[in-house]
């Protein structure tokens, strides 16, 4: 699987996002990085979900590969995932950004996690471009929280929407959140899909807010992922982090609820 972004950054920006701690928690999912060849990335796909991944090349700041594991329901031993980025200069000021899945996993689990994938990076490669484009390399406050409601994805995705009074919502509509507990946000709709839905926000802080809901094996998981810029980013996101749990667990309040 392959994906191709166009960012206006240049290749150390590029390489800063996707090799650093920081960078990677800006648009993908919290990380630390311990850098170099053998080395380890340490990525919080959600309370109690870390996935360590080894580097296998790194080439600053033209090449990134790191191998996880992928564990296949009946299979004897853990399949490698490479995720690879090749980052490559243009002539006009911007970088692509080449990002390629590969390994030899093969199952039903395995052909609906890539289907996941195919669409998980698209968003977050999303993020990227956003994060590039006004907040490189500035620092990123983040926060998420989680539930794991009784619903299919697509019946608890609605549910969040019409809680957020966003069910029709659509990229370049204007958004104002209230979670209560002093999280209150407002900026601009910029990504809908089917369970997913961003916001860039400017107030309090600039950011990126996502609410999504997808399948992770027999549970169906609702998240709430707030990445605040710049300073005052970790004071925004800490603060942003009890509002929105309590607003999650009003909404499924016979559900478990995490944060992270």
């Amino acid at each position: 699987m392959e994906w191709t972004r166009r960012v206006e950054a240049s290749p150390a920006e590029v390489w800063d996002a996707i090799a650093t701690g920081n960078g990677i928690s800006s648009w993908f999912v919290p990380a630390k990085v311990d850098p170099g060849v053998g080395g380890e990335i340490r990525m919080q796909l959600g309370p109690g979900m870390e996935s360590p991944a080894r580097i296998t090349e790194w080439h600053p700041p033209e090449r990134l590969v790191y191998e996880e594991d992928l564990v296949e329901e009946g299979a004897a031993e853990p399949q490698p995932l490479f995720t690879e980025f090749i980052v490559e200069s243009g002539d006009d000021g911007t970088t692509t950004l080449r990002l390629i899945c590969h390994g030899d996993a093969e199952g039903e689990g395995m052909d609906e996690l890539f289907e996941s994938m195919d669409e998980g990076w698209g968003s977050f490669l999303d993020n990227l471009a956003i994060y590039l484009s006004g907040y490189a390399g500035e620092i990123c406050g983040s926060m998420m929280v989680d539930a794991t409601p009784d619903l299919g994805p697509e019946d608890a995705f609605e549910a969040t929407l019409a809680k957020l009074g966003l069910s029709d919502a659509a990229p370049g509509d204007p958004a104002a959140l209230d979670p209560g507990a002093g999280g209150s946000m407002s900026g601009e709709v910029v990504r809908r899909k089917a369970r997913d839905l961003a916001i860039k926000a400017e107030i309090p802080v600039p950011g990126i807010i996502e609410f999504g809901a997808f399948a992770w094996g027999d549970e169906t998981h609702v998240r709430i992922h707030v990445r605040q810029y710049g300073e005052g980013a970790a004071e925004a996101a800490a603060a942003a982090s009890g509002a929105w749990l309590g607003w999650l667990s009003d909404l499924f309040p016979e559900d478990e609820v995490a944060s992270l």
